[in-house]
């Protein structure tokens, strides 16, 4: 969500799954947009996907 009511915040949320492709949790994160240009968004989001993705594997194979 970007500037929901004119808000200036950028938030962005990621599902962690389990086994059986359940959503258990999610992870959330917001920015204030004067600190996130377009760019620097994209980038908190792919982060944030890349920390569900890694969470969600460990709760498949927790050797990993």
């Amino acid at each position: 969500a970007v500037d929901v009511d004119d808000s200036g915040v950028a938030a962005f949320g990621a599902p962690v799954l389990d086994g059986s492709g359940r959503c258990i949790l999610a992870l959330g994160a917001s920015v204030p947009l004067a600190r996130a240009n377009p760019a620097r968004q994209r980038e908190l989001r792919e982060r944030l996907c890349t920390a569900a993705g890694a969470m969600s594997r460990a709760l498949i194979d927790p050797s990993t």
